[in-house]
């Protein structure tokens, strides 16, 4: 009878599914398994961002009393995604402690991001060390591209960055302020440029003579260069009529120098020995002619010897104006 009874009593605990209860699973303590684990979850302030802005990730940390967290962290790093913690608060409420942080995610390209996870590590009441994770935000970035295939354009007017919390006077403000460092750059740049402008020095007058002492001291006879001396040779001459003969010989051919020669009024010696020089040069540059040595040796002398008498003829001329000119001014100062 009593193990009837028993029977009896069994089949209605089983029935009833407290003999399971107790024997494979033990009543549920919520505040238990809370305070056993460590958990983290994230959170957007925005959920719709476009290029450009900056939301705020609230990362929430449970964590059982007496159980010490560091500071989360993300796992995974992103070019189009920039993050940096701002602030952290932290509620307990006996057994669990509430550790809060704010995350500020800037966006940086158009396209659908991901945040997350983020990891804290902890140790655990048994000295094990762990970690958990958080779950994963995904955004896709709006407002930025109407047609896949078109190129990135802004969202926003400039001054649009006013609900994004800078207000459009601080906006104006740095505008001006770039503005007046860019002219104060400009004006000294500019200052410094004519402080260091000199006044250009006057031209020193050629020293006509010097011009032909130059070649001479480049020996190109004694070298063999003969082609090279007769050229330089002529081309001083060249420059010498041309600043002192009244024509420009520097532009003209030797036959029309020859011409300008034949036309002059200037004495014949030096007409002679001009055209001597430049016709004896045509035959060394042109007609590969090599002339005697002596001719070689003295053919600098002999173009110095015309420019000087022209030299001279000019600095006479220039003397008799300065007397007339110097007695023109007495007679004036006489007749006053």
């Amino acid at each position: 009878m009593r193990i009837r009874i028993l029977y009896v009593f069994l089949f209605i605990q089983f029935l009833t599914g407290e003999g399971i209860a107790r024997a494979d699973n033990p009543p549920r303590n919520d505040a238990s398994q809370q305070t056993g684990t460590v958990t983290v979850e994230i959170a957007p302030t925005n959920p719709q961002p476009v290029i450009g802005d900056s939301l705020t990730i609230i990362c929430t940390v449970t964590r059982p009393e007496g159980i010490r967290t560091e500071e989360p962290y993300t796992v995974e790093k992103t070019s189009i995604v920039d993050i940096s913690r701002q602030w952290n608060t932290t509620e307990t409420t006996a057994p669990i402690s509430v550790d809060r942080y704010g995350f500020l995610a800037y966006i940086c390209a158009p396209d659908t991001i991901r945040v997350g996870p983020f990891r804290v590590d902890y140790i655990t009441s048994e000295g094990e060390e762990t970690f958990a994770e958080s779950n994963v935000l995904t955004f896709v970035v709006s407002g930025v591209v109407t047609d896949p295939n078109s190129p990135t354009q802004p969202n926003r007017r400039p001054f649009g960055i006013e609900s994004k919390g800078i207000p459009v006077w601080l906006t104006v403000v740095l505008v001006l302020l770039v503005i007046i460092a860019a002219l104060v750059i400009i004006y000294r740049i500019r200052r410094k440029r004519r402080a260091g402008v000199l006044p250009p020095e006057p031209e020193k007058p050629i020293d006509e003579i010097g011009e032909f002492e130059k070649i001479r001291r480049l020996k190109l006879g004694e070298s063999g260069h003969i082609k090279e001396l007769y050229t330089l040779t002529s081309s001083a001459m060249r420059g010498f009529m041309h600043r002192n003969m009244g024509f420009e010989a520097l532009y003209d051919t030797t036959e029309e120098i020859l011409n300008h020669l034949e036309r002059s009024p200037g004495p014949d010696d030096v007409n002679e020995s001009i055209r001597d020089i430049f016709s004896e040069s045509d035959m060394v540059k042109f007609a590969k002619l090599i002339p005697p040595a002596d001719r070689t040796a003295t053919v600098i002398d002999r173009a110095l010897t015309p420019v000087k008498k022209v030299l001279d003829e000019k600095k006479k001329a220039e003397e008799i104006r300065h007397r007339g000119t110097k007695a023109e001014g007495t007679q004036s100062i006489e007749k006053a």
